[in-house]
């Protein structure tokens, strides 16, 4: 650490450990700073944050609708967004791990959730993806995922035309093998017959035809989920263009018209 450096000590209850070294070092010339009642005291303090309801605001739509895209268009625009894929590193479908390095675990995305959350003001409304509960192998806080599920959500439901290009660029990168091992991973839900046909249809080359078969069923899937919602939580908007800029202006401006509602303006 040098004489110059400042050393951050923590133990995993209680602190006094931490405390005896900080002394220990303190006497070699270290400075040190200790985390008061240690890695539970702050593991304690994360997730009771995360149960703070705050203005959240869920961004939904069909798979293939640019909601990641549409995310990072709206912090551009000076929007808060919490990347929920971004810090699970993972996608949230089936084909979500392509591309991703690996998860980080539950406990260790709690806390990188909580680092993001406490950077926003919180006054200020913020953005998150329709996400289920768990985003590949790594589950979303409890409370959090709570509020998700009480919050309005804004929610895009583009053509499967008009999502395939997305889609095609997205996935078509990688492996055949790639693919199959994904689809296989749903063929339960798919069923039999279409799980084989995806199959076939990815081997031939013909990869808008593999994900018109699986978008049917993610399409099923989170319609129904949207379904279940109660009355007047979910706000549709039109969304003709895959253009995440001009889809993210039609997001703030509901976003704002739904603001403007709740304080009567």
């Amino acid at each position: 650490a040098g004489k110059k450096s400042r050393l951050l000590l923590y133990c995993w209850r209680g602190g006094s450990r931490s405390e005896s070294m900080a002394w220990l070092f303190a006497n070699g010339g270290i400075e040190c700073i200790v985390l008061e009642g240690g890695y539970k005291a702050y593991r304690n303090y994360i997730l009771s944050e995360l149960a703070r309801p705050g203005k959240m605001i869920v961004l939904g739509g069909l798979t293939g609708s640019g909601k990641t895209a549409i995310l990072a268009e709206l912090s551009r625009m000076g929007e808060m967004v919490i990347d929920l894929e971004g810090l699970a590193c993972h996608k949230g479908s089936a084909f979500g791990a392509l591309g991703q390095p690996d998860q980080p675990g539950s406990e260790h995305f709690e806390n990188l959730l909580f680092d993001a959350m406490r950077k926003k003001d919180p006054g200020k409304r913020f953005f998150v993806e329709d996400e289920s509960h768990n985003i590949g192998s790594v589950n979303i806080p409890h409370s959090f995922f709570e509020t998700m599920s009480k919050s309005k959500v804004i929610a895009l439901m583009p053509d499967i035309k008009k999502r395939l290009p997305r889609l095609r660029k997205e996935y078509g990168a990688y492996g055949t093998d790639q693919l199959i091992r994904s689809v296989e991973k749903i063929s339960r839900k798919l069923g039999g017959l279409n799980t084989s046909n995806a199959i076939e249809a990815i081997r031939s080359g013909k990869l808008d035809r593999a994900i018109e078969i699986v978008l049917k069923y993610y399409d099923r899937t989170y319609s129904y989920s949207l379904s279940q919602r109660p009355e007047g939580q979910v706000f549709y908007i039109e969304s003709p263009s895959d253009d995440p800029y001009e889809n993210a202006l039609k997001v703030k401006m509901m976003a704002d018209e739904l603001e403007d509602r709740a304080t009567g303006v």
